[in-house]
């Protein structure tokens, strides 16, 4: 009887956004990365450093590093051109331990000044919060900001999910298969998405906000080609956010939470969830399942 053998395949992204086709059982020199057992071919062994974090290769060696700031050293300020690519809006983000700052000539607002991703430490090698703000070429200022995670994908993802937050538990668990994390069979039936989601980091969106001023202006749909361009800078094969219904004072929930009016005739959670819907749909989104 003869065991399975399963190759491993390269978690990077090519320059043109797609997962790299590349697998340990390719004979290239490019490969022998992936024959050693890394994640990465030896073309996109740079994504993997967004989870370098400098601990050893064994629990000794870890001992030996007397603390966080050694462990997760500061980067520092170093300022983010945004990226605009021939759009009016732009982005400029930012992975832990880095810090979100822009170059002297753009305007951030009071609340800007001090948003830099936050991390819990103890999943820095699956989980890394990145902070993105949300530029208006003409103006040069900051008019809004997307939060979220970057997710390594790993065997036990779900669980380690459910140790970041019942929001990324849920997430993960409704998207992903919990043996091999790939999307849901369920999911993929009469769906795009084929494969697309089966593989390489990706990147997931908590919390997306925009000045009301630049409301209703098409933003979002400007954001589209940059939102791509900071996925393939960090590596991650896929951008996902999950859609929650936003009651009339800001209390987020689920659908199935709520009917869909009020007695005072105020915005039924209905209509803002279509709201959000289309607004994610103009970036580029599109529904899994």
């Amino acid at each position: 009887m003869q065991s399975r053998v399963v190759h491993r395949r390269c978690q990077g992204i090519t320059e043109q956004g797609s997962v790299c086709p590349l697998t340990s059982a390719s004979g290239a020199k490019a490969a022998a990365s992936l024959r050693n057992g890394l994640p990465y071919c030896s073309p996109h062994l740079h994504q993997g450093l967004l989870f370098f974090d400098g601990a050893g290769d064994s629990e000794e060696e870890d001992e030996e590093l007397e603390s966080d700031d050694e462990l997760f050293p500061d980067l520092g300020d170093f300022p983010k051109t945004p990226c605009f690519e021939g759009g009016e809006y732009g982005l400029a983000g930012a992975v832990w331990p880095e810090k979100l700052t822009l170059p002297p000539e753009y305007t951030l607002p009071a609340w800007a000044l001090d948003r830099s991703p936050c991390q819990d430490t103890s999943l820095a090698r699956f989980f890394r919060s990145f902070v993105a703000f949300i530029v208006h070429a003409e103006s040069k200022a900051v008019v809004g900001y997307i939060e979220g995670q970057l997710v390594r994908r790993a065997d036990d993802l779900v669980g380690l999910a459910d140790d970041h937050s019942s929001e990324m538990y849920w997430m993960v668990e409704t998207l992903f298969d919990y043996d091999d994390i790939k999307l849901r069979p369920e999911l993929k039936q009469n769906s795009i998405w084929g494969d697309a989601l089966d593989h390489g980091t990706f990147v997931a969106i908590e919390q997306l906000e925009l000045e009301p001023s630049h409301r209703g202006k098409g933003a979002l749909r400007h954001l589209s080609a940059p939102m791509r361009a900071m996925c393939r800078e960090w590596g991650a094969a896929s951008a996902i956010s999950e859609v929650a219904f936003v009651c009339p004072d800001r209390t987020v929930t689920t659908p199935r939470a709520h009917q869909d009016s009020d007695s005072e005739g105020a915005m039924r959670p209905q209509r803002v969830n279509e709201k959000l819907r289309d607004s994610y749909a103009s970036m580029g989104f599109r529904r899994v399942g």
